[in-house]
C-alpha cells in the first residue's frame, strides 16, 4: 500500500514538472523579450529614486514585480545577471525604506502644522473672546453707571417732589427756657422737608379728672392761634409768642398743627422742678400709629390730680 501512495507521489511530481516546463518553454520567449527592458529600467529606477524619492509602496510594489520576473526566470539567469538583480533588489528595499521614513516626516511635519495652527486659531479665539468679555464689562459697567445715575435722578427728582409738596414735612413749638414776664418764649423747629401754610392752635390740654364743662371750654378756646405760612425744612425760628406757665404745676399744652399735606398733635408739658424748667413733647403725625418724639419716662413731673398721678 505504502508502495502504491508512493509511486502516486512520484507521478504527480513528475506530471507537475513536465506541465512547468511546458509552460515555461510557452512564456520562455516571452520573458526574454522583455528581460533587457526590465533589467534596463530596473537600473533606471535605482538611479533615479536615488534623488527623487517615490511614495511608499511604489518601491515595494517594484520589488515585488522584479521578484516575481526573476523567479519566473530561474535558472536561464546568467550568473552575473543575478548580482545585478540581486543589487536591483536591495536597492529597491532601501529606496521603500526611505519612501515610508519620508512619508512618516511628511506626516509628522503635517501633524505639527495642524497642531501649531490649532494653538493659532485657539490663541486667536480666546483672544476674541477676552475681548469680547472686556467690551461686554465695559458695556455692562456703563449700564450699571447709567442705572445708577438713573436711581440718583429717580431719588432727587423725588426729594425734589418731597421738597415741593410738603408731603414728609414736619415741626413743633418748643418753648425756650429763657423765662420773662410773660413766661416761656415759643420757638418752631422744622425738620428736613418744608411744611406749607402751617397753622398752629394751641390749648391747654384737658386732663381726664376735668369735668366735661372744662374740657369742652378748652377745646372751644384756643389760647393761642397763629398762621405761621410756610416754615423751611432745618429751620428755627421765634415765633413771637410766649407760652404761660406756672410754677408748681405741671403745665400741660395740646398743640395742633395743620398744614397743606399733613397734620400733627403735639402733647407738650413744662414744669419747674429742681431749680430749673423741665419740658417733655409727644408729638405724633395724624392718621398714624407711630409717635415721633416721645417724653422721657424720667421726666420730673409734679403731682397732680384727685389721685395724686400725672
Amino acid at each position: 500500500m505504502w508502495n502504491q501512495i508512493n509511486l502516486w507521489l512520484l507521478n504527480a511530481r513528475v506530471s507537475a514538472r513536465l506541465r512547468h516546463d511546458n509552460v515555461m518553454r510557452i512564456i520562455s520567449p516571452v520573458l526574454s523579450l522583455f528581460y533587457w527592458p526590465g533589467l534596463f529600467a530596473s537600473l533606471f529606477l535605482c538611479v533615479y529614486w536615488v534623488w527623487r524619492l517615490p511614495s511608499a509602496g511604489v518601491a515595494i510594489g517594484a520589488l515585488g514585480a522584479v521578484g516575481v520576473f526573476v523567479a519566473l526566470k530561474g535558472e536561464e539567469i546568467q550568473n552575473g545577471h543575478r548580482v545585478v538583480w540581486a543589487f536591483i533588489t536591495v536597492v529597491f528595499l532601501i529606496t521603500e525604506v526611505r519612501a515610508i521614513k519620508e512619508q512618516d516626516e511628511k506626516y509628522a511635519q503635517t501633524m505639527k502644522q495642524l497642531v501649531d495652527s490649532y494653538k493659532d486659531a485657539k490663541t486667536e479665539n480666546q483672544t476674541h473672546f477676552d475681548t469680547t468679555v472686556g467690551k461686554l464689562d465695559a458695556h455692562t459697567s456703563r449700564l450699571e453707571a447709567l442705572s445708577k445715575s438713573q436711581e440718583d435722578i429717580a431719588k432727587l427728582s423725588n426729594e425734589n417732589l418731597l421738597q415741593i409738596t410738603g408731603s414728609k414735612g414736619q415741626c413743633h413749638i418748643f418753648p425756650t427756657l429763657e423765662e420773662n414776664s410773660s413766661g416761656l418764649p415759643l420757638v418752631v423747629f422744622g425738620s428736613k422737608y418744608p411744611m406749607y401754610d402751617v397753622v398752629v392752635n394751641v390749648f391747654v390740654q384737658s386732663m381726664a379728672w376735668d369735668s366735661p364743662e372744662v374740657m369742652m371750654q378748652r377745646a372751644r378756646n384756643p389760647i393761642l392761634v397763629l398762621n405761621l405760612g410756610n416754615v423751611s425744612g432745618q429751620y428755627a425760628r421765634h415765633i413771637g409768642y410766649n407760652l404761660p406757665v406756672q410754677r408748681g404745676k405741671n403745665n400741660r399744652f395740646q398743640i395742633n398743627i395743620y398744614s397743606r399735606a399733613a397734620s400733627f398733635t403735639e402733647f407738650l408739658v413744662v414744669t419747674w422742678n429742681n431749680g430749673h424748667w423741665n419740658i417733655g413733647m409727644d408729638l405724633a403725625r395724624n392718621g398714624t400709629n407711630k409717635w415721633i418724639s416721645k417724653t422721657p419716662k424720667d421726666f420730673p413731673y409734679l403731682k397732680e390730680g384727685p389721685d395724686s398721678t400725672h
